[in-house]
């Protein structure tokens, strides 16, 4: 405390008396924020013993009533921060406004007024933001945006504090527009703000918000005494994936339907859910329906969109079950990734497909027209099918020409007829004669195995030689007599001549080819060799050997003219008697051994 004079009248004079007091309400276990008064009394003894006193009034102005106190002002800030519900976006980002409250709890202007947001510790890596929009300022003027406001770094001033105010008692409200990723980082997320200001004698007062829209968050009229942080919580979703199949073991060939089911389990809304169910090699696409968003049947990605908690997606997938492939090409998964998803274990299932699996189909082969002694060669699998209805093809598939013997036979010998020979790269089947057989050979079986499943299928082969026209003999036989002129195929037409004593001949003819008939002088046809005992008459008698080729069209006839000689004979005339000239004539009387040949007179 100091005194000093301040001037001096005739019988008066006047001091100044200097009081410096610290008010710290901060130590005060419920520090009371308010107007203060006091009160000073002067008391003197004058001459005579005279007391003299006074009661100070409020202001240095002297002689103005007494008794009104003087008041003490502190001055005061408070900060009110709340945040909205984070509401999801179609991209996975949220969208969340900070909305703060700034007020002047005092009874003394403020100026340089700020208020701070560092955003980056409230959402640290790898949680990314943007501001939507400005920042706004509502409720009056008096407080100036910075624009360069970005909560990090340098910028994280919201106002401009040289041209910012608050009159005694006003408030103001900043909203911060905000789009936040959480980038899979769910959870929740404190920010705290804080105000400062000066008055004009440069005393300077702050404030750190609290979770309220009311900057004296419990209402005892300190705004110093109630910070608290403001939470922003992102809740997490759970996407469950489910995968169900119509039919487990379906035939090959047939359609079946996948039934993906994306639920969210999670307490959270999900966004931009994905869900990827690429067909195995097992599958061919047919058609599919989802209940949200599209199926791209390149990529296999369900794009789903948005799925709030508690709810689900569904996708169906129509395919059919191909013939014939590994038992891995049936397997089949639906999954998601989603970033952040609180149950990993859940994301994903896989289903198994155990078709029934059809044989291949191995058709019966045949081939004609083959001369009688030349090889035939025809393509087995030029007609057979896998199961599927595709060609059966080298090398999915395998041929065994032998199934009476174990294993895989490529050759296979028929005794007197001839080899057959499977060549495994082409697939064609040869068939070699014997020496001397022309006939068409006993068909043969074989198997066709689709290698893929296993399955088998069986099927004949039959070669047909082309039907001979060879209606030539190859030889022409007599018991007796000989042929004139000597017998060669080519020559149709012969003689014979045989004694009287030869009554019949026997005559044996052979065709050139073994499946031609003989028929002699149109008895039954028979083998390609005949013979027929002939009765002879005397003179000439025709024989005749039809000789019929395979083809039963073709036919020659060879003849045989047979000439019979007659019997001999020897004439005994009988005696004659004597006659004497003029005697009547004699008749000659003869007899014959040959009664076959009459006896003329001349």
């Amino acid at each position: 405390m100091k005194a000093a004079p301040i001037s001096t009248q005739k019988n008066k004079h006047f001091y100044e008396v200097f009081l410096l007091i610290l008010v710290m309400p901060f130590l005060l276990a419920t520090p009371v924020f308010a107007q203060y008064k006091n009160t000073a009394t002067a008391t003197a003894t004058a001459s005579g013993g005279v007391v003299v006193s006074d009661i100070s009034n409020n202001g240095s102005t002297l002689n103005q009533p007494s008794g009104v106190q003087t008041p003490i002002n502190f001055p005061m800030i408070g900060l009110g921060k709340t945040a909205s519900t984070p509401i999801l976006q179609s991209d996975g980002t949220y969208n969340v406004d900070y909305t703060i409250t700034v007020k002047n709890f005092g009874q003394i202007a403020l100026q340089n007024v700020q208020v701070q947001d560092i955003l980056t510790t409230a959402f640290p890596s790898p949680v990314t933001y943007t501001l939507r929009a400005a920042v706004a300022i509502s409720g009056g003027t008096g407080l100036s945006v910075n624009a360069s406001f970005t909560g990090a770094n340098s910028n994280t001033n919201l106002l401009v504090a040289a041209s910012s105010i608050l009159a005694i008692g006003d408030s103001r409200t900043i909203t911060i527009p905000l789009n936040v990723n959480p980038n899979g980082t769910f959870g929740t997320y404190n920010n705290t703000a804080t105000a400062s200001a000066t008055t004009a004698d440069n005393t300077s007062v702050f404030d750190t918000s609290n979770n309220s829209l009311n900057p004296d968050g419990n209402g005892d009229g300190n705004p110093f005494n109630d910070s608290a942080p403001t939470p922003v919580t992102f809740n997490s979703p759970d996407i469950q994936v489910l995968k169900t199949a119509s039919n487990l073991s379906p035939t090959a060939g047939t359609n079946i339907t996948f039934t993906i089911t994306a639920k969210n389990n999670g307490l959270g809304d999900a966004a931009n859910v994905m869900v990827t169910d690429l067909l195995n090699s097992g599958y061919t696409y047919i058609s599919s329906a989802p209940s949200a968003g599209t199926y791209n049947t390149t990529t296999g990605i369900w794009s789903v969109g948005n799925i709030a908690n508690g709810t689900s997606k569904t996708l169906t997938i129509t395919v059919k079950v191909l013939y014939s492939k590994p038992v891995g090409a049936y397997q089949n998964t639906a999954g998601s990734n989603y970033l952040g998803d609180n149950t990993p274990a859940n994301n994903s299932q896989t289903v198994n497909v155990t078709p029934v699996q059809l044989p291949p189909d191995a058709v019966n082969d045949a081939i004609t027209g083959i001369p009688a002694t030349a090889s035939a060669t025809l393509n087995l699998l030029t007609n057979d099918k896998l199961a599927d209805g595709t060609a059966a093809t080298i090398p999915l598939v395998t041929v065994d020409i032998d199934p009476s013997t174990s294993g895989t036979q490529t050759t296979f010998n028929v005794a007197g007829q001839g080899v057959w020979t499977y060549n495994t790269s082409t697939g064609d089947i040869t068939f070699n004669p014997s020496t001397g057989f022309s006939l068409s050979p006993t068909a043969i079986s074989y198997i066709l195995t689709e290698i893929a499943t296993g399955l088998t299928d069986q099927a004949t082969i039959t070669v047909t030689k082309a039907a001979n026209t060879d209606v030539t003999l190859n030889s022409l036989l007599l018991n007796n007599g000989t042929l004139t002129p000597a017998f060669t195929s080519s020559n149709p037409n012969y003689t014979v001549q045989v004694p009287y004593t030869t009554a019949s001949i026997n005559l044996t003819a052979t065709a050139n080819d073994a499946n031609a008939t003989i028929s002699i002088n149109n008895a039954t046809a028979v083998n390609s060799s005949a013979t027929a005992s002939v009765a002879l008459n005397v003179g000439s008698n025709l024989v005749n050997v039809v000789v019929t080729a395979h083809d039963g069209i073709s036919r020659q006839t060879y003849t045989v003219t047979i000439t019979r000689e007659k019997a001999p004979q020897t004439i005994t005339f009988n005696a004659l008697s004597a006659k004497t000239f003029g005697d009547a004539d004699f008749t000659l009387v003869s007899s014959s051994t040959n009664n076959t040949i009459p006896i003329t007179y001349a």
